[in-house]
């Protein structure tokens, strides 16, 4: 299904949005209180328990905490890992997941953080989204990189059951839960699939002791990325795909049991990777992540609006107070009476999205492959070869790297001609690239 981009309003926003002396009724802003630190590719995650009370995590594992709305910000000391998720079960009481198999827990609203790692059960402990329901039920699920795994402690985070599931995922990325009972998963199926890869969500009934597929994008090589529910019966999912295709989300209006797939028209000229998702209320909402900025639509996703105020959104989060924020480049709120975001600095801001891949060897190939990874930070490397039907073709790289450049190679005298995707999935950013192979 194709909801729309009004050209005619696009065109209007697209002029609108470019020229820097104009000022609009409301747009995101960044908050300019946080430290500048040109090593931070982004924020992937930040929650606030008040008006004035919200915790930020950054890729080098620094907590930033404020308790004044965000006009001044607290400084932790630095965990050297990537912090991915941040959730509050109270405004003393946080818990936080790396990328890098560490978790952490702070028990004065944010001023210190402690390793508590060791209450994981398991050996991978690397968590990208959690959840809570009330003071005591804490929920988390990881890795987008695989194993997939369901974390729950019933005690504040004193103790921790572990569930695997990566029968059902390769990489596990969201969970959300409607009360103790009933929760979902967003992730990615795993690769002994026909749709290898496969946008998946998963449903829970009994609290998370057993799961079950609920929905699936329908494309192989894609994750169901971040799920928002905007009541009790409607909820929202964003889809990110492997190989750079057009925006896409998910979209419920019965509570999470059924989901329908939409994605952009066909005539969407650009390249985006969706992360992000989150809605003011039922109504107006924004779909965000690498390259275009953000989408925005005020009727429930029948209409969208390419914008120009943000980069590289992975969280959206709407304070108790309802005022949105969204963590990204920078940590960004929906403000009032701004400057609308200028051309020449929104080109500058995409230099900064870290990493780049390309194929080094003829192409199209003749008997290998070369590829080369150039990474800009230490990271995690997924790199992996896709038919352009989504078959798994091989895993090249699943491992921590350094900054620096790196290279591949794969024989591929084997293959049938055709096209062929190199995906590289790293803790910053995913990006594709391809190759073609001719007949033998």
């Amino acid at each position: 299904m194709y909801p729309k981009i009004n050209h005619r309003i696009f065109f209007l926003y697209f002029i609108f949005c470019f020229t820097s002396l104009q000022t609009v009724n409301s747009q995101w802003v960044p908050n300019f209180s946080l430290p500048e630190n040109p090593d931070i590719f982004r924020y992937d995650d930040i929650y606030f328990t008040s008006a004035t009370h919200g915790t930020v995590g950054d890729p080098k594992g620094i907590f930033h905490t404020t308790f004044d709305g965000g006009e001044t910000w607290i400084q932790s000391d630095q965990k050297n890992v990537y912090i991915r998720s941040v959730e509050y079960i109270s405004p003393s009481v946080g818990f936080a997941g790396s990328l890098e198999n560490k978790f952490f827990q702070t028990l004065d609203g944010g001023i210190s953080w402690n390793d508590i790692s060791n209450r994981l059960p398991g050996e991978n402990k690397s968590i990208c989204g959690l959840a809570h329901i009330g003071d005591s039920i804490v929920f988390g699920v990881g890795v987008f990189y695989s194993p997939a795994r369901f974390f729950k402690s019933t005690d504040a985070g004193l103790t921790w059951t572990m569930t695997e599931i990566d029968n059902l995922l390769n990489g596990a990325v969201d969970v959300h839960f409607l009360d103790e009972m009933h929760g979902f998963i967003a992730g990615t199926g795993p690769q002994n699939l026909a749709l290898n890869e496969e946008g998946i969500i998963l449903y829970t009934s009994d609290g998370g002791d057993t799961w079950s597929k609920i929905a699936g994008t329908g494309r192989a090589t894609s994750y169901v990325w971040k799920l928002e529910f905007t009541s009790a019966l409607v909820a929202y999912a964003s889809v990110q795909n492997f190989t750079g295709e057009i925006p896409s989300y998910m979209k419920s209006i019965d509570g999470g049991m059924t989901w329908t797939y939409y994605e952009f028209e066909k005539t969407f000229p650009d390249f985006f990777d969706a992360q992000g998702i989150g809605f003011q209320d039922e109504n107006i909402g924004w779909l965000a992540g690498y390259g275009t900025g953000i989408f925005e639509t005020r009727n429930g996703g029948e209409d969208w609006v390419q914008l120009f105020e943000t980069q590289n959104i992975n969280r959206f989060f709407k304070r108790p107070d309802g005022k949105m924020f969204a963590a990204g480049y920078k940590v960004y709120s929906r403000d009032t009476l701004n400057t609308a975001v200028n051309e020449t600095e929104f080109t500058a801001r995409e230099s900064l999205i870290p990493h780049s891949i390309k194929i080094t060897s003829s192409n199209p190939v003749m008997d290998q492959v070369s590829i080369e990874c150039n990474l800009d930070a230490r990271t995690m490397a997924l790199l992996d070869i896709y038919s352009t039907t989504g078959t798994h073709v091989s895993r090249l790289s699943h491992q921590i790297l350094p900054e620096g450049t790196h290279s591949f190679s794969y024989l591929t005298g084997h293959l049938p001609p055709g096209k062929y995707f190199v995906s590289l999935r790293t803790f910053e950013r995913h990006l594709f690239t391809s190759f073609i192979i001719l007949g033998h």
